[in-house]
């Protein structure tokens, strides 16, 4: 499963400040669909399979698929939908539960589709290239409503087991290590960067936070540190004190993201709430290999 740092930031915010910000949920939810679409395929799809998570790429305007299965017969483009609702297409438009969406998710869909035909094509012309939508969570339900045929098949959750099945039985062939990288090759070739990744947050966000290590198991800041340890109150869980700055050192590079300067003496001693002795923090930036002269 590809890591969502955007996610994982606002997941951080949420725990130093208490407060959800408005995107987190839909992220959220959207991974958690993403989730629950990798248990249904690595449980009932073919080992042989190989599975590309969260591609971006560029033909023609950028776009991204959530998954790219490659099998022995076919290229699947899936979209995975975590609606809790009714999911309604009517007149080229989309709702959830009566609510018009800010999106055409079909006509997108369809797009996405022949793009990545094209790239299948430029590797091979007699590659099959199918799409995907798949309405992941258990309260969903469609209403499709178009006299235009979608380039693309649209399940329900609890369709996806004899949807795999089905498709397991006739591509179970396995592919050659020199096939799989020759697809990587063309995938590559039109890959560009995910431009949702987060931004270094702000002094006024930084000044904001509250200070101090979390437990490791439970994620609260009820604490005790000893010698060598930091011992949780609440659960009871017992981390290295040295393993404890080193996660505040990874916290800090993914709050202050894309910042190659993010890990400092300064921040990681003020993040800890200087529980941890200055010496200790250096200690362990000489060990991973940071530069603390200036910290």
């Amino acid at each position: 499963m590809h890591t969502n740092y955007e996610l994982v930031q606002l997941n951080l915010l949420k725990l130093r400040t208490g407060q959800e910000l408005g995107s987190h949920h839909n992220l959220s939810s959207g991974m958690l669909g993403e989730e629950s679409f990798l248990t249904f395929i690595k449980r009932y799809g073919h080992t042989n399979w190989t599975i590309y998570g969260d591609y971006w790429f560029h033909y023609g305007k950028r776009m991204q698929v959530d998954f790219l299965v490659i099998t022995s017969d076919r290229w699947l483009v899936v979209e995975v939908k975590h609606y809790d609702g009714m999911f309604e297409y009517k007149d080229n438009e989309c709702y959830l539960n009566g609510r018009l969406m800010d999106d055409n998710y079909l006509s997108s869909m369809d797009l996405r589709v022949k793009k990545i035909r094209h790239i299948a094509h430029s590797f091979h012309p007699n590659v099959t290239v199918e799409g995907l939508m798949v309405f992941i969570h258990e309260n969903a339900e469609i209403d499709i409503q178009s006299d235009y045929a979608f380039d693309f098949q649209i399940k329900l959750r609890h369709q996806l087991k004899g949807y795999f099945a089905r498709l397991k039985r006739s591509d179970r062939q396995k592919m050659a290590d020199s096939y799989l990288r020759q697809i990587d090759g063309v995938l590559n070739k039109h890959r560009v960067e995910n431009p949702f990744l987060p931004k270094p947050i702000s002094r006024d966000q930084w000044l904001r936070l509250t200070k101090g290590i979390n437990c490791h198991a439970c994620d609260r800041f009820d604490v005790n540190f000893r010698h060598k340890t930091v011992i949780c109150n609440a659960c009871g869980a017992i981390e290295r004190k040295d393993a404890a700055v080193m996660r505040m050192a990874d916290q800090l590079r993914i709050l202050f993201y894309g910042d190659e300067n993010a890990v400092t003496g300064a921040r990681l001693y003020g993040l800890c709430d200087r529980n941890i002795s200055k010496r200790s923090i250096y200690r362990v930036l000489t060990k991973m290999n940071i530069n603390h002269t200036h910290s």
